[in-house]
């Protein structure tokens, strides 16, 4: 496999080597490469060229920006999990935030209830009393605003995923 972009971090690179078959070996140049991996360094006639018929697989790695161009070659985007876990970190946050997590948890584990009620009590579906400690707003996004700073690769991750919620989006 040969790394056509110096920008790749070196632990993506370790992570990767780590990863490749029995025999497979990162090469320092594109000579006789079966893999070509970019992120944001267009992947030129020249570099497919010293590669040799031996290319079988041109993968990039996202967000990349880099340009591939039609070729017989297969071509693959590896998507870059760390950055989608940030994105679902920061919907986890804001349900966390919407729902008063944090004060629930706090006020449930103090059994502090709403006054009268000595106890949690057992529901089923025709009776639902939930509300315990006494909050004005159970906390749904349906139909809230959430403003996003930024729609970079992070950015409409996030906008994607709180989508279904039926949420408002703004955007910078």
């Amino acid at each position: 496999m040969y790394v056509a972009d110096p920008s790749i971090r070196q632990e993506q690179i370790v992570a990767m080597r780590n990863q490749l078959p029995d025999g497979w070996l990162l090469a320092r140049d594109a000579a006789g490469a079966a893999v070509i991996l970019t992120q944001h360094v267009d992947v030129a006639g020249e570099t497919l060229a010293a590669a040799g018929a031996g290319v079988r697989l041109i993968a990039r790695l996202t967000p990349g920006r880099a340009t591939i161009p039609t070729t017989s070659v297969a071509v693959i985007e590896l998507t870059n999990r760390a950055l989608i876990g940030v994105a679902e970190h920061a919907v986890t946050l804001i349900l966390a935030m919407s729902r008063h997590v944090l004060r629930v948890a706090r006020e449930t584990a103090s059994q502090q209830w709403v006054p009268g009620v000595r106890q949690p009590a057992l529901t089923d579906q025709h009776g639902y009393a939930y509300n315990w400690i006494g909050l004005d707003d159970v906390g749904t996004l349906y139909r809230k605003t959430v403003g996003i700073v930024g729609l970079g690769y992070v950015g409409r991750a996030v906008a994607r995923r709180l989508q279904p919620f039926g949420v408002r989006l703004l955007h910078t």
